[in-house]
This record gives C-alpha cells, structure tokens and sequence, in this order.
C-alpha cells in the first residue's frame, strides 16, 4: 500500500492530562517529520450504537480502541500512542511496523516470568496501530461483542483483545511484535512507588522481570503502571531531552 493515509492519536483522561501534555510535542515532531495527521483526544464520547451511553459508561482503554476502529473510515493506518507515552526514536516509519499479512498490530507486554517458564505474557493494548484491511470489520465486530462482558472494566480492553487472539481464528491477523516498536518500559521506572509497593514486580521474591528495557533506539518509552506524580518526574529528569 503506496502513499498510505496516516492518522497518529494521543490521548487520556482528565487524570493525566499533566502527563499528555509534556509527551505532545513529540508525537507532534514525528508526524510532522513523516508527513502523517495528528489528533489529540482529552475526554472521550459516548457510543450509544452499542449501547454504550451516560448511564452505561464505556472504559477508558475499550473508548479508545472503538475510536480507533471509526477513523479507519477516513485512513489506511491509524496508530493509537497513549498519553504516558514519549516518542523517543522519530525515524520509524509506519512501515516499520506494518506488513501486508496483519490487520492490528501490538507489541509483548512488558513482563515475563522470572523462571522464564512461560515466556511472554501476552501483549499490551497501550499502543497499537490498525491498518483498513477486508478483515478490520469482522475484527471490529469482533471486539465489539466480546467487551460487552466487561466495558466498564478500565483496563480490560486489553485482556479483551488477548482473549480474541488467544481463542479464535483472528489471531492470524494479529501482528505482534517485540517490545521497542510499541511498548518499551524503561528500567528505572522500577523504582516508582507503584511498582515499589508490588511484590510481584520488585524485590526479593518478584514473580515478574522486564525483558527488553526501552533504550534510546526504541520507537517510545511507555510509562506504564504509575502515577501521574512519577510520570511527570520521570519526563521531566529522565526524558528531557524528548519533551
């Protein structure tokens, strides 16, 4: 697909609107470099078509795929960038992350087994990107009817997205790929008060490790699983540089 049609989201909840503004301007740098659209999304609307509306509120993560899904109508390629996310490595282009036998595309999650016995533990739904293939309505559908089991879950959108891959024939139209593309975690975010106060991420009896720290060559730095105070501490003193 030659001269594709490119939209780049960002985007949060009024909780971490501190957080998306100090990550805009590189997102901002990179679609300017690329030549692709930019939108910013602050708050998110009702889908009352699927019985999603004021008084049955849609979660955070499920909102922004739906999203996500309706852009395709006016794009070949969109890519959701959340808003704890810094674009860190500006030369990857959309073609570095798509190829012509995938429709939705994610990168692993961060953590694996410390064992190493069960490798990857799925992938996240923090960042993703959607190509408009002849498959992007049925997976659309698709997602649609699994998450009325749990669309006012905040994360769960993620889970959902897994269990569709994990349990039907869809996963072939899944392209997952390693961790700088799309979720890269830095190490230091280990010493955040989140991640401090979980036992399974850190100290002595950890269950889980991060495989494949964000370095400089990574697409982004994913601030995931903390605060907006440690968000913006981590922006401000260890990603200065990209603001």
């Amino acid at each position: 697909m030659n001269n594709k049609h490119v939209l780049v989201i960002t985007g949060c909840d009024e909780a971490m609107h501190s957080v998306l503004d100090l990550t805009i301007p590189s997102k901002l740098r990179y679609t300017q470099k690329h030549g692709y659209d930019f939108n910013v999304l602050r708050s998110f609307r009702s889908f009352p078509h699927i019985g999603v509306d004021a008084k049955n509120p849609i979660g955070l993560g499920f909102a922004r795929t739906i999203h996500v899904f309706q852009m395709l109508e006016h794009y070949d390629v969109v890519m959701w960038i959340d808003g704890d996310s810094v674009i860190t490595n500006d030369n990857f282009t959309i073609d570095d992350f798509i190829n012509d036998q995938h429709t939705i595309y994610f990168s692993y999650d961060w953590p694996v087994a410390m064992d190493g016995s069960t490798g990857h533990v799925g992938f996240s739904g923090g960042n993703f990107i959607i190509k408009s293939t002849e498959h992007v309505e049925e997976l659309y559908s698709t997602f649609i009817e699994y998450s009325k089991h749990f669309l006012n879950d905040h994360g769960a959108d993620q889970t959902c997205l897994n269990v569709i891959h994990n349990n039907t024939p869809l996963r072939k139209h899944y392209g997952l790929l390693e961790h700088k593309y799309l979720n890269a975690v830095p190490e230091f975010i280990t010493r955040t008060s989140v991640w401090q106060a979980d036992p399974n991420r850190t100290g002595p009896n950890r269950r889980f490790s991060i495989p494949s720290p964000w370095n400089k060559d990574c697409f982004l730095a994913h601030l995931t699983g903390c605060n907006t105070a440690d968000r913006i501490d981590l922006l401000q003193n260890e990603f200065k540089d990209y603001l």
